[in-house]
């Protein structure tokens, strides 16, 4: 290469200007970029938010326990939650009267720390956790996906969840359950249940079997059966009574002593008192084979325990007579006898109804709902 042009070229290799012009491309330390505001970072202008995985957290504390978990959810199943829009991550904020287990299941359901298949499920205990709070809060995605998971629940367990979280149906089929089925409620049963809803299922279920009896008696009249074999039919069944309560309560009348009174539950709660036998056998005698079934002001004197023995043993009673036709349908005694308690559980019901029917609103990316399709334009 010639000697004048190699020196020529290193001249302007070594010239300011040629160095100023190198660098004039590119920015100087502390020169902001070209879009960056005071609101926007840098990153955020370089490199878009994602409009789904882009999440922001808050920190909830439960009781005594700090939780950090993401927005999107609380945000995106209920309109109770609009207050962590725009909240710090970082400034704790307290969920009052939640307890730490019922939290913890639903987070377990919202946000799944596992991936398929190794992702453990949520048991009886934890959905009606997830029950419990997404009624609290509306989440009714939750609250149905919570309903359809504990199908598989006792009919007492359902009957349970059906009054505290507003599920009719569980409430009504429940008590069908205990009205039809063949075994007798036990008196573990009628604790969970309450005396007052124990008393009235046993009393529908003796109604059932008392309109059993009196077409038995028509058929036996009608059917003009001799006198000797109608008395042996009466016979056996009034000594049914008899053989229904020494089964039913033999653990009390064990060791007792005899006197008679007017009125059989008063007679009761003095033998008890008195030690006394045959005066205790014969007031549940005639308890168990009068007309009238227990009343709740009666069953509240005696108390659930022996209440429930006292039915059982009219129910023993009743049964021991043939079953000609199938027993009445017990819906209309249900729906009647329940009537109040159908109506308060209904009306919550339909609270969750007309919750679903106004929810369906899309839900926008970041979890803000219908107004966070806006982009706020952010102050210069």
């Amino acid at each position: 290469m010639n000697r004048a042009i190699q020196v020529t070229m290193m001249a302007m290799s070594d010239s300011p200007s040629s160095e100023l012009d190198t660098r004039s491309a590119l920015p100087m330390e502390g020169d902001p970029l070209p879009q960056e505001t005071a609101s926007t970072p840098a990153a955020e202008i370089l490199n878009p938010k994602d409009g789904k995985y882009y999440l922001e957290f808050v920190s909830l504390v439960v009781e005594d326990r700090l939780f950090k978990v993401p927005k999107h959810h609380f945000l995106r199943y209920s309109g109770q939650f609009q207050w962590m829009q725009g909240i710090e991550e970082d400034t704790p904020h307290t969920l009052e009267n939640i307890d730490k287990a019922d939290f913890q299941a639903l987070l377990k359901l919202m946000y799944p720390l596992y991936t398929l298949p190794d992702r453990p499920g949520l048991s009886s205990a934890e959905w009606t956790s997830i029950l419990k709070l997404a009624s609290l809060w509306m989440m009714i995605d939750l609250r149905n996906k919570a309903i359809e998971a504990l199908h598989q629940q006792t009919w007492l367990q359902k009957i349970i969840l059906g009054r505290a979280y507003g599920e009719t149906n569980w409430l009504h089929n429940g008590y069908t359950n205990f009205v039809t089925r063949q075994e007798n409620l036990s008196i573990e049963e009628a604790q969970d249940l309450g005396l007052e809803a124990a008393l009235k299922l046993m009393n529908i279920r003796e109604e059932r079997l008392q309109r059993n009896r009196d077409q038995v008696r028509h058929n036996l009249t009608s059917y003009h059966y001799d006198s000797g074999q109608a008395a042996d039919s009466y016979s056996t069944v009034t000594n049914s009574y008899e053989s229904a309560v020494d089964e039913e309560m033999l653990d009390e009348l064990t060791g007792v002593r005899s006197k008679r009174g007017s009125d059989a539950v008063e007679r009761v709660i003095w033998a008890k008192s008195q030690n006394n036998l045959e005066s205790l056998r014969l007031a549940y005698i005639e308890l168990a084979e009068r007309h009238d079934v227990i009343s709740f002001e009666e069953a509240s004197r005696l108390g659930l325990a022996t209440t429930i023995k006292i039915c059982r043993a009219r129910e023993k009673s009743l049964q021991s007579y043939p079953t000609y036709t199938s027993l009445i349908d017990p819906s209309g005694a249900i729906n009647s006898t329940f009537e109040e308690e159908f109506s308060v559980v209904s009306a919550v019901c339909d609270l969750y109804r007309v919750r679903e029917k106004i929810s369906t609103v899309p839900f926008a990316p970041g979890g803000r709902g219908k107004k966070a399709k806006k982009q706020r334009t952010p102050q210069r």
